[in-house]
């Protein structure tokens, strides 16, 4: 399925001439949108019940549509500023990973990620038919120094037989980069690190740029785990720029209508009692609830 994170599938369960479909979690805007676009011309039939998702139904993707309008919206950042620019994103949002990748090139910059992104860019890349950015591209480095890099070291460092080689891979002639070769012209650079205030100090920045690419809600302050601290930070030019990894409701509508389940059953949603609105033939249970197809 088109999704922001590698590796979502829908499931097709056959028992006793029954059928149930469960969606996966799907979009239809991403990178991989063909997928999306070859279920609805040769959807499964005869299905009894679809489980499906809506994690987008009391939210839509006005400002930025899809994956092409994030990244230029990166683009227009990178552009438009002499500043160090970071960027807030899920490692393991490769759809968007990729985009920032894109970006650089149109922007004449260098991409620098932290060792655990690298680490998935690496996984990734055993995959076949992909073409996932690797720090041995032109125009990607990975960071490997100072406090923004020494926990993701000392895990990969200390686990040689998970990791298989891979200090060799980050070490390796022209894969990596340091903090004194980004301090010496930051500009050149978009680094994707979650140490933000930690590199703005060591690089000596002034100012940066911070482009946030992840759900709105992680800004939200009484969050454990929050962004909000960019916003307020002096000198640092806050930009949003992110589309949903889920299906807007129009294309909620359109999976419905070409797999014409004789139910269908909300998951992995807060707005289930919706879909009442929306569909027909819904069918609400709650965790542990049984039902006989």
């Amino acid at each position: 399925m088109d999704h922001s994170a590698p590796d979502a599938y829908a499931f097709e369960i056959e028992c006793d001439n029954k059928r149930l479909f469960y969606c996966g979690d799907f979009r239809a805007h991403g990178r991989k949108a063909i997928l999306f676009s070859k279920l609805l011309e040769n959807p499964p039939h005869n299905i009894d019940i679809m489980l499906m998702e809506g994690t987008m139904m009391e939210r839509e993707n006005t400002d930025f549509p899809d994956e092409s309008s994030v990244e230029g919206k990166m683009v227009e950042v990178l552009k438009g500023t002499t500043d160090t620019v970071f960027l807030v994103c899920s490692s393991q949002n490769i759809d968007r990973i990729v985009g920032a990748y894109r970006a650089t090139i149109r922007s004449g910059r260098i991409f620098v990620v932290d060792i655990y992104t690298a680490w998935i860019l690496a996984k990734i890349a055993g995959e076949p038919k992909n073409n996932t950015p690797q720090i041995d591209w032109p125009l990607i480095k990975v960071l490997v120094d100072g406090n923004a890099a020494a926990k993701h070291y000392s895990v990969v460092k200390s686990n040689p037989e998970y990791f298989d080689g891979f200090v060799n891979t980050l070490y390796k002639s022209g894969n990596f980069i340091s903090l004194k070769e980004i301090a010496q012209t930051p500009s050149r650079y978009f680094i994707k690190n979650p140490r933000i205030l930690d590199l703005k100090d060591m690089l000596g920045a002034n100012s940066i740029s911070v482009i946030y690419s992840m759900w709105a809600g992680y800004l939200d302050e009484t969050r454990i785990n929050n962004y909000a601290y960019l916003q307020k930070t002096p000198n640092i030019n806050f930009v949003y720029a992110h589309t949903s990894g889920h299906a807007v409701i129009n294309d909620l509508k359109r999976i419905v209508k070409a797999i014409n389940s004789k139910k269908l059953v909300p998951i992995h949603t807060e707005h289930g009692k919706k879909y009442d609105d929306l569909f027909h033939g819904v069918l609400h249970l709650n965790d542990g609830d049984s039902i006989q197809i």
